[in-house]
């Protein structure tokens, strides 16, 4: 596929500490409509190869390609990884430690926008496997214990803000558990 990508095509959306997303919004008919752009932020170690075959491997056959894509890396410039900065800067959330666009990748992931498209209502929900993991390092100075004992999802938030939603409820197997966690995401 041949895409050529222009900054002003694309708004922001949202943004991690390891990539920026941004939606198409050019004109309609393209091939990217429908689609949003990750874009690495400097200093986040990318993932890549390995995102891709989890997403392959076991998103897609739980969920089914409808709702998991493992995105297509998308050639672009250094030109429109500085423009598309400029547009997005005003957008970004300030007081958060905000990295730069890591301007000299060679590609952006081309993925299906899944917070649009479902009709009204609708919702997005992104799985991270390391919201389920306990540490297990034997490098983890005692002082910080509590990460031996304590999912990551429950050190990250507040638990007050979250209810009773565990992710890992979703993946356990249980299906009284399961659906505790569908109905406190709610």
């Amino acid at each position: 596929m041949t895409v050529v990508l222009r900054a002003e095509d694309y708004e922001y959306i949202a943004e991690g500490s390891a990539h920026l997303i941004a939606a198409y919004h050019g004109p309609e008919g393209s091939l990217l409509s429908g689609k949003v752009l990750r874009i690495a932020l400097e200093d986040s170690a990318e993932a890549g190869d390995s995102e891709e075959q989890f997403i392959r491997s076991v998103m897609m056959p739980l969920i089914g390609g409808k709702y998991a894509d493992p995105g297509t890396p998308v050639p672009c410039t250094r030109e429109f990884l500085e423009e598309l900065e400029k547009r997005v800067e005003p957008f970004r959330k300030h007081g958060k430690v905000a990295h730069a666009i890591d301007k000299e990748r060679p590609s952006v992931l081309l993925k299906r926008n899944f917070s649009a498209g479902f009709g009204e209502g609708s919702w997005c929900l992104e799985l991270k496997p390391k919201y389920y993991l306990t540490a297990r390092s034997r490098l983890l100075p005692p002082e910080l214990s509590e990460k031996y004992r304590t999912a990551f999802f429950e050190m990250l938030f507040d638990r007050g803000a979250v209810g009773a939603y565990n992710p890992a409820d979703l993946l356990s197997g249980d299906r009284v558990r399961i659906a505790r966690a569908v109905r406190e995401l709610w």
